[in-house]
């Protein structure tokens, strides 16, 4: 079930009212919320719940063992058990079917064992986040909860549970865990954030989708102004796609009562890499950074374990997005950029202070990721370096008038301008349309423009979000 579908919809209308009318009463509240829950996730493959529960009931019974351990090496074997079953259930389910396919190749046998087999939507995301959970309980972060019902309910969360933001157990078990009420005022920023997170993803996302899907799919048939417009254009798409869940996401979240950490800071007006890294998709960095990098010694360690932990969290970080070697070059180029802006750093050279060297830096840094965004895209590892060869070659730049034309490419400039440039002017806001202070009648014509936008563009258009492969 997709935010933008007129299932979801009609799936709000039914929850909402009665999770209002049982929102005293915490059992009965949170027995909703799970069967909500379990609904909305089953309700293309019912399996997925299946799979869902299995997981999270493993990681319930070993967080209780570990808690209740006092031997520490046993604690530390529990503790394994509970990240290798994780791992299992991810490995399987994510990378069966690319090291077979990789074993056909290599071998030039054709090994049919295991193949197609589906991936479950957000396996990537509640993995991490029930991972988390029994870590946290093994290092006495947090105690582990009794109730499987609330357990259950912090993983299988609906708001963020396919594509994020990856929340801690500290942060939201407690929420799930107390009694809630209704607050006017949440519910309100709450429908506001959510009408943000609409506007990305149809008027923005989705009208840049036809360019990309064009250039991408046939390169050869592109002139190299076209597919540079093209990867621009995906620059922006996966960005408004992406962050469009979260605030739908965080929203939807709030409307509850429950507050969700922000996955996106205003990532394309990074300095440099660096700076992309602490904006752009920050549950899942800074999961990265407590659970992988600072165990392994983080910084504090000689220079040449340094520069392998930065590349071994980026790789991990490029094979979490998927099963394809285009992920894996995507996270080698980042991490080697990464490596080089830290060093520079180090060495104290760094760009001059003021607007202009800013704005310079904030260019080159999207410049850069858009071209790392390229293997991102790309079917294959030599579709992408076809397509930046073609970018290279000064006979093919040219404009393609045709190309223009038949995928609305001026409609997606304007939709991007306009996002960037309300982005910026509310880049110090929670989101675009917190505008209380804005007279009543401006703040009630904005919603309206905006909420009769989103219709009338999503009236025939219920894309998928990009992150739900994941």
């Amino acid at each position: 079930m997709t935010f933008t579908s007129t299932n979801f919809l009609l799936f709000c209308v039914i929850f909402f009212p009665l999770y209002f009318l049982s929102i005293t009463r915490l059992r009965l509240n949170n027995f909703l919320l799970l069967a909500a829950n379990m609904i909305f996730y089953g309700w293309v493959h019912p399996y997925f719940v299946v799979l869902l529960l299995l997981s999270t009931v493993v990681d319930f019974s070993l967080a209780l063992l570990i808690d209740r351990e006092a031997n520490q090496l046993r604690r530390r074997a529990l503790l394994a058990g509970s990240i290798a079953v994780n791992l299992l259930f991810l490995g399987y389910f994510k990378y069966t079917n690319f090291i077979i396919s990789s074993f056909n190749d290599i071998s030039g046998e054709k090994l049919n064992l295991l193949t197609d087999v589906i991936l479950p939507a957000g396996i990537s995301f509640y993995t991490f986040q029930s991972m988390s959970y029994t870590i946290d309980v093994y290092k006495g972060h947090m105690r582990a909860t009794r109730s499987l019902v609330d357990y259950l309910g912090f993983v299988s969360f609906f708001p963020h549970l396919v594509a994020g933001p990856i929340m801690r157990a500290t942060v939201l078990l407690p929420q799930i865990q107390r009694e809630r009420r209704f607050d006017p005022l949440m519910v309100e920023d709450g429908a506001r954030q959510i009408l943000w997170g609409l506007a990305k993803k149809i008027l923005v996302a989705d009208n840049l989708s036809d360019a990309v899907e064009a250039a991408f799919s046939a390169p050869g048939q592109h002139s190299a102004v076209s597919l540079l417009i093209a990867s621009v254009f995906f620059s922006f798409q996966i960005y408004a796609d992406f962050s469009a869940y979260s605030d739908i996401a965080i929203g939807t979240a709030k409307i509850m009562g429950i507050r969700l950490i922000r996955n996106f800071d205003t990532p394309y007006f990074a300095v440099n890499i660096i700076d992309f890294w602490r904006r752009w998709h920050i549950s899942l960095t800074t999961w990265f950074r407590d659970y992988v990098f600072f165990p392994m010694g983080g910084s504090r360690v000689s220079t040449s374990r340094w520069l392998f932990n930065i590349f071994f969290v980026f790789l991990l970080s490029g094979l979490w997005h998927g099963a394809n070697y285009t992920f894996l070059v995507w996270a080698l180029i980042h991490a080697a950029t990464y490596v080089a802006v830290a060093l520079a750093h180090r060495a104290g050279l760094r760009m001059p202070e003021g607007t202009f060297p800013a704005i310079v830096s904030a260019f080159v840094t999207f410049l850069f990721v858009t071209l790392a965004w390229i293997f991102f895209r790309a079917a294959g590892v030599s579709t992408a370096f076809e397509i930046l060869g073609r970018i290279a070659d000064p006979r093919l730049w040219h404009f393609q008038r045709s190309f223009w034309q038949t995928t609305h490419c001026e409609t997606a400039v304007s939709v991007i301008a306009l996002m960037v440039v309300v982005e910026w002017f509310t880049r110090r806001w929670e989101h675009p349309l917190a505008i209380a202070a804005w007279p009543a009648l401006a703040r009630r014509a904005t919603y309206v423009a905006l909420l009769a936008a989103v219709v009338l563009y999503g009236a025939a258009n219920e894309a998928s979000f990009i992150y739900f492969q994941f």
